[in-house]
Parts: C-alpha cells; sequence; structure tokens
C-alpha cells in the first residue's frame, strides 16, 4: 500500500518538478555562456565588485574573487540555491494542504489506509523529489560550472556542496510540514511558510554579513552554507541540527495530520 501511495504522489508531483527542473537548468546554462562571455575579464570583473558594499555582494553571493574557480562556482550555487530552496519550502508546505486546497483530503483519509501511511507516503515523495533535484543541479554544475573552470583543486567539493543543498532542502521541507500540519487552510500554510521563509533568508544575510557565528544556528540558510561547505566541509554540528529539525518537524507535522479536521 506505501508503494502504491508513494508512487500516486510521485506521479502527481512530476509535473510541478519537471518545471522547477527547467527553470534550474536554464539559470544554468545561462551561467555557462555568462562565464564564456567573460572569461577574459573576470579580475577586472572583481576589482568593480570589490567596490560593492559587503551587503550587496553578500545579497548576490559575489564573494571576494569571482575569477577563481572556486570564487565563480559559489556564485554560481548560491543562484541555484535561490531556487532549490523556495521549491523544497513550497513543496512541504503543499504536499498535504493541496488535498485541502482541491477537496479531495475527505475522500482521500476515507480510504481503508490509515492517515500516517497517506501523509508518510507524501514525505517520501517529497524527500525523493528533493533527492532528484539536488543531483539534477549537481549534475548541471559539474558539467556547465566547475569542468568550464577546469576542476577546482578540491575534488569533493561537488559532491560535499551537493549533500549540503539536499540537507538544506531537506530542513526547510520539513519545517514547511509541520507548519501546514499546524495551520487550517492551505493559504495559511503558504503563506506562513512563505514568511519563515523569508526570515530564514534575512537571517542569512545578517549572519554573512555581520559575520557572528552564533547567528548561523538560526537559519537553516547558513548550516551548509557553499563557503564553509568547501573550505570545512559537512560540519558535524550543523549535521546533527539539520537531522533533529528535519525528525522533530516531520514528527510534529505527522502527528498534527493524524489529528487534523477537515
Amino acid at each position: 500500500k506505501m508503494k502504491a501511495l508513494v508512487k500516486n504522489e510521485l506521479r502527481q508531483t512530476k509535473g510541478m518538478l519537471a518545471i522547477w527542473l527547467s527553470l534550474e537548468l536554464m539559470l544554468i546554462a545561462f551561467a555557462y555562456f555568462e562565464y564564456l562571455s567573460l572569461e577574459g575579464s573576470l579580475e577586472e570583473l572583481t576589482h568593480a565588485a570589490a567596490l560593492f558594499p559587503d551587503f550587496l555582494k553578500i545579497m548576490f553571493g559575489v564573494g571576494d574573487n569571482i575569477a577563481s574557480p572556486i570564487g565563480w562556482y559559489s556564485c554560481i550555487y548560491y543562484w541555484t540555491g535561490l531556487l532549490a530552496f523556495p521549491y523544497a519550502a513550497y513543496l512541504g508546505s503543499s504536499c498535504m494542504t493541496k488535498e485541502l486546497k482541491q477537496g479531495t483530503s475527505e475522500y482521500l483519509f476515507t480510504k481503508p489506509v490509515c492517515r500516517r501511511d497517506i501523509v508518510l507516503s507524501k514525505v517520501i515523495a517529497g524527500i525523493f523529489n528533493m533527492l532528484v533535484f539536488s543531483a539534477f543541479c549537481g549534475v548541471c554544475n559539474y558539467f556547465m560550472s566547475i569542468l568550464p573552470l577546469g576542476e577546482l583543486g578540491q575534488t569533493d567539493v561537488p559532491f560535499s556542496t551537493t549533500a549540503g543543498m539536499f540537507l538544506t532542502q531537506s530542513t526547510l521541507f520539513a519545517l514547511s510540514f509541520a507548519v501546514s500540519g499546524i495551520t487550517r487552510t492551505y493559504k495559511s500554510a503558504t503563506r506562513y511558510s512563505t514568511l519563515l521563509f523569508l526570515l530564514f533568508y534575512v537571517l542569512y544575510m545578517i549572519a554573512a554579513y555581520t559575520k557572528i557565528g552564533m547567528l548561523r544556528f538560526l537559519t537553516p540558510l547558513q548550516f551548509f552554507e557553499v563557503g564553509s561547505v568547501i573550505s570545512d566541509g559537512l560540519q558535524i554540528p550543523f549535521l546533527l541540527l539539520s537531522i533533529a529539525i528535519i525528525t522533530i518537524s516531520i514528527l510534529i507535522g505527522n502527528r498534527a495530520w493524524k489529528t487534523k479536521e477537515l
């Protein structure tokens, strides 16, 4: 039964996944052709970017040296994250609440299947979709961002940064899923999940600007920030914190959906 539920959910969400992947592909492809056109003038671009205020450089994902392979890759990864992370938050808030919006929840929950299985099947399908999303980004970035740069000098970077993207997506997904269980309607779930993501983004900017280490623990967008992953790998404290948030949020969301009145 669980397998059938998961397959059904994957079939329902494949169209939306394809749209988001297409947007990601267009972004990475644009960055690739932009690199080809700017390859000879990246040093000048780096000097020009150095004149920007720090806040603007953080906002646009521009590091100290975008002429270097690591600097350029970090910038492209930052922009791919601006699509990957909202997708995860949207998926978490909508995987169950869309049934309320479409009016199919009453029918779905009267099937001879317990609510827990229905809810968990959507969680499993969501995690699978994010795994596909992050793997797709990793492959595209490797062939259109890393290979044109002539490698990065660190063989593990493509794997560690892709794993970081997946973990960040999973954390945002789980938090939004918990929000969807607590709120009453589809609109409320979408609204609060969006506000939560924007709060995390603001905290990300503040943490990056002030360089206050403790602020990194307040926003999942900083747990596996590309610069820190490249220099230090997937840090154990943030890895454990991410796993804890994912586990607790899914448990809260599952419990809320099991007892929710429709």
